[in-house]
């Protein structure tokens, strides 16, 4: 595990599944799920800094897979264009394309950090949304077996059902091999019970 001192709060480099994740969205383009992680975070910016073992962390993402709205979003967040990664490479170091390419890059990152604010505040609205439309589902104050339509099982009418069941047929209970033979003999019992 390795800490440089350009980092914020010497943060350790090291790969989890949070940077696995971030990484995936990144380069699918899910902006939407790095907007939810940035609104979820108990620390909004603290995902921006974290750094995989190779040293490098979602701003060199950003630009290896040319994603202007993820470098708005992680620089927002004050993820530093000064780090560098083990081989000393600063994030804009790996971009893939041209000066000009570059330079559009940049100027498409500065035209959605002025939107950003406000994309983060409709972020949380949906997500606030969202959770109260679950929160109503399952608190609904309606009639507690029915739900949109859906039936909701009961544990305790569950649980008196599989009484019944097993006072109707006690023997639905024990293996397969017992109640073979319960059958044969009850079968037995049947035809013996004919010829008299």
């Amino acid at each position: 595990m390795t800490t440089v001192a350009d980092d914020p709060g010497n943060v350790p480099w090291v790969d989890s599944p949070t940077l696995t994740t971030i990484w995936q969205s990144v380069s699918d383009g899910a902006l939407d799920g790095l907007l939810v992680m940035a609104v979820q975070s108990s620390e909004q910016d603290s995902f921006v800094h974290q750094r995989a073992g190779d040293g490098r962390g979602p701003l060199w993402w950003a630009y290896e897979f040319k994603r202007p709205q993820a470098h708005a979003l992680f620089t927002h967040l004050g993820a530093s264009e000064d780090m560098k990664d083990k081989d000393g490479l600063r994030p804009q170091d790996v971009f893939p394309g041209g000066k000009q390419e570059l330079e559009t890059f940049l100027a498409e990152s500065r035209a959605f950090v002025e939107a950003l604010p406000s994309v983060l505040e409709q972020t949380k609205a949906t997500i606030a949304q969202h959770e109260a439309d679950v929160n109503a589902r399952f608190h609904d104050d309606s009639d507690p077996d029915e739900s949109d339509g859906v039936e909701l099982l009961d544990e305790e009418d569950d649980e008196d059902e599989e009484d019944e069941d097993e006072k109707a047929d006690p023997e639905s209970s024990l293996s397969p091999e017992i109640q073979a033979k319960i059958a044969a003999l009850k079968a037995k019992a049947k035809e013996l019970k004919d010829e008299i």
